[in-house]
């Protein structure tokens, strides 16, 4: 009889062990499907893969969130074709290195979370290209924009929880930044990792110079 009760006490152990503390289940439904476009001439290269999502419940908000990507995507790899080929154009197509336009994305699932991290790069001569970061992240269930705030129960202090990891790592490192404090940053710059923690970025020459590419911090999403 003990030993049934034992038994009986440890699974009931386990089962409240994963309720409390297993990480959020996947939402099975969602897909992302890999759209890529291509474009070389003597003026550019263009290579690009951005995201196409499936599976919403609401069909109106996926597509138009699609869509929005699709357009940004566009919008992008046409500026850097004009720039291209009007350059090219005026320079009467010697001593021109192609001008380069990439994009790719990666994104990450955590529960009803969808993070989709997109990144542009553009080389319009000079010395170096540049890359610019953004994220959208969605409440896939609901078919709603997550603001940072949302990440959080505590709406009062998450700034401050925030800042205090940021300013933390920093302060390891003190010279690789323009500044060795800081006291805000930008709300739109965030997403969840595939572990579910919060990541907070920066990008080139927000707070340190190019050389450091773009910055993350990673912190508990508590």
């Amino acid at each position: 009889m003990n030993a049934i009760l034992m038994n009986s006490f440890l699974v009931v152990c386990q089962l409240l062990y994963f309720a409390l503390f297993a990480p959020c289940s996947v939402n099975s439904n969602i897909s992302v499907e890999n759209k890529p476009t291509d474009n070389k001439q003597n003026w550019v290269k263009i290579e690009a893969n951005y995201p196409k999502i499936n599976g919403m419940k609401n069909t109106a908000f996926q597509n138009n969130l699609n869509k929005d990507i699709e357009n940004k995507v566009n919008d992008f790899l046409k500026d850097v074709e004009k720039s291209a080929k009007d350059t090219y154009d005026a320079l009467g197509k010697t001593g021109f290195s192609p001008y380069e336009g990439m994009v790719n994305y990666e994104y990450f699932i955590n529960g009803p979370v969808l993070s989709i991290i997109m990144e542009y790069y553009s080389y319009l001569g000079g010395a170096h290209g540049s890359t610019l970061r953004e994220s959208i992240n969605v409440n896939a269930d609901k078919g709603e924009l997550l603001q940072l705030k949302d990440m959080f129960k505590d709406k009062d202090n998450y700034k401050q929880y925030i800042l205090k990891n940021i300013n933390s790592e920093m302060s390891k490192d003190p010279e690789k930044y323009f500044s060795q404090k800081l006291d805000s940053f930008n709300e739109n710059n965030f997403y969840l990792d595939k572990n579910g923690n919060l990541v907070i970025y920066f990008n080139q020459y927000d707070i340190a110079p190019y050389a450091a590419g773009i910055i993350e911090f990673k912190m508990p999403l508590n």
